[in-house]
């Protein structure tokens, strides 16, 4: 079992883990995460618009994505399978 918290969390969640399992032990490290700098746009298709994230690296645009739940809304709302929200934001957001 893995578990990632804040540091507050860590004896609560320690002592779940302790009681609440089989386990003698539990090991504990520090984790540092590094994120990408992201913008977010919105995208209109025939279906409804679309929040894209666009991430950054060193002031250049890797990656870009629709989000999730707007896309699945939009699938449900039109009955449409979700693939074809995601071609129409690519369709409209210039293959990206």
């Amino acid at each position: 079992m893995s578990v990632l918290c804040s540091h507050e969390n860590e004896p609560p969640l320690r002592e779940l883990i302790l009681t609440h399992t089989s386990t003698f032990g539990v090991r504990t490290h520090p984790v540092e995460k590094h994120t990408l700098r992201r913008e977010f746009s919105t995208v209109s298709t025939t279906y409804g618009d679309v929040t894209v994230k666009a991430a950054y690296f060193n002031g250049r645009k890797i990656k870009s994505k629709p989000e999730y739940e707007d896309c699945k809304r939009l699938a449900e709302l039109h009955r449409v399978p979700l693939m074809e929200i995601y071609r129409a934001v690519r369709e409209k957001n210039g293959g990206s």
